[in-house]
């Protein structure tokens, strides 16, 4: 997979939650412009069959938790300081583009690291 997969909303809900292992996010809901309602807990099992199969399967409405776009924007900030790689496209130097029926997935070169892979060092290249 290209791109990449670690969403930083999700992992500042559970630092913020103190989360249990297996803590997915769900849902979530925008507030004012640009914040968030989280939603997440831990599964209770998968769907065995039907238009979900395979999906986690939730129980009650689980766990709320703001993330602000600050907040979000720290998350960032430290895995590109801990990892040295990119937090847009998280070193595989290409980014999500878009989806088509026929296609499938597309994904371009990363335009925030230049398609280094690498954490911008003092802003934006």
């Amino acid at each position: 997979m290209s791109g990449g997969n670690l969403n930083f909303v999700e992992e500042v809900a559970r630092k913020k939650l103190g989360a249990p292992a297996g803590w997915q996010m769900h849902g979530w809901e925008v507030i004012g412009k640009s914040d968030l309602i989280v939603r997440g807990g831990v599964p209770v099992g998968t769907y065995a069959r039907g238009p979900r199969k395979g999906r986690p399967k939730w129980v009650g409405k689980g766990d709320r938790v703001v993330v602000t776009q600050a907040e979000e924007r720290a998350e960032k900030a430290a895995y590109e300081h801990a990892t040295g790689k990119c937090a847009e496209c998280q070193g595989s130097k290409e980014t999500w583009a878009g989806w088509h029926h026929e296609r499938g997935t597309s994904y371009r070169p990363c335009r925030k690291c230049g398609a280094t892979g690498l954490a911008c060092q003092g802003g934006v290249q």
